[in-house]
């Protein structure tokens, strides 16, 4: 668990996970709660996106496999896929920031 002053580095993000059916990507679901309530992340600043249910979506953010996760802050967008089950690879994608700016 990190300290509250540690926590506000995540207030700007936004992002967007994209899981399908499969096992996976329902423990990546859980990691993911998981994570957001150690980080402070709160619930509007992540939109889940089921494949299925939200082909729109799917089609604008090119999405091409999933488990993928967006970081729809960042100019151009980040992206993250496949392997989100690891949590020290999640929280560097979450502090990586564009040449020229800092979190």
């Amino acid at each position: 668990m990190t300290d509250s002053n540690s926590n506000r580095q995540y207030d700007h993000i936004r992002l967007a996970l994209f899981v399908d059916t499969s096992l996976l990507s329902s423990v990546v679901l859980k990691q993911i709660r998981t994570l957001k309530s150690d980080l402070n992340i709160s619930d509007d600043q992540v939109m889940i996106y089921n494949i299925r249910d939200d082909i729109e979506s799917t089609i604008k953010y090119s999405v091409i496999a999933c488990p993928t996760l967006i970081r729809l802050d960042l100019d151009p967008p980040r992206r993250l896929i496949g392997e989100l089950r690891n949590r020290d690879l999640v929280i560097a994608f979450l502090n990586s920031a564009p040449p020229g700016r800092s979190l």
